[in-house]
C-alpha cells in the first residue's frame, strides 16, 4: 500500500511540474535550410556535415523556416564558423504577412571578424505576430582571393 501512494504522490508531483515547464529552445541546423535558386543553379555551395559553406567566391542564401514563431521573442543565437577573418556569415529575421508577397526583415545578425566556431547573440526588434510567417534569411559568403571558409551551422531561439 505504502508503494502505490508514494507512486501517486509522485505521479502528482511530476503532473504539476509538467505544467509548468518552459518550452525547451528550437534549432535550425544548417543542412535543414533550402538554398534558393540562384544558388543552386549557379553551384554556389556546399555542405558538410550540418553545416553550409559558400563554394570559392561565391555567395550562397539560404531560408530557414520557423516552425514556431512566438519562441523568438526578444532574440536567437547565430552559430558559425571561420577559418579566416574575411568570411562572412549574415542571418535575417524575415517575416511576411499570410498571402503576401512583401517581406519585413526585424533584425539582421552579421559574423564577427573572430577565427573558429562561434556564437554569436543576436536580437530581434519587434514582438511576433500571428498574422505572419516568419524565416531566417542566411547568406554566406566566401571572398576572392582568401583563404576564407565560412560556415553557417545554425540559429537557436526560444
Amino acid at each position: 500500500m505504502k508503494i502505490v501512494f508514494s507512486l501517486i504522490i509522485l505521479l502528482s508531483v511530476l503532473a504539476v511540474n509538467e505544467g509548468q515547464a518552459r518550452a525547451a529552445p528550437y534549432s535550425t541546423i544548417g543542412a535543414g535550410c533550402v538554398p534558393d535558386d540562384n544558388s543552386i543553379q549557379g553551384n554556389r555551395y556546399d555542405t558538410g556535415g550540418h553545416g553550409l559553406f559558400a563554394k570559392y567566391n561565391k555567395t550562397a542564401r539560404f531560408i530557414c523556416n520557423i516552425p514556431d514563431p512566438s519562441s523568438i521573442y526578444g532574440y536567437f543565437y547565430m552559430y558559425y564558423g571561420n577559418t579566416v577573418p574575411s568570411g562572412k556569415v549574415t542571418v535575417k529575421l524575415k517575416s511576411s504577412l499570410f498571402g503576401s508577397t512583401l517581406t519585413t526583415t526585424h533584425s539582421t545578425c552579421t559574423s564577427s571578424t573572430s577565427v573558429g566556431y562561434t556564437v554569436k547573440n543576436c536580437f530581434m526588434y519587434s514582438s511576433p505576430s500571428s498574422s505572419r510567417h516568419y524565416w531566417f534569411e542566411v547568406t554566406i559568403a566566401r571572398t576572392n582571393g582568401t583563404t576564407a571558409n565560412p560556415e553557417f551551422l545554425g540559429v537557436r531561439y526560444n
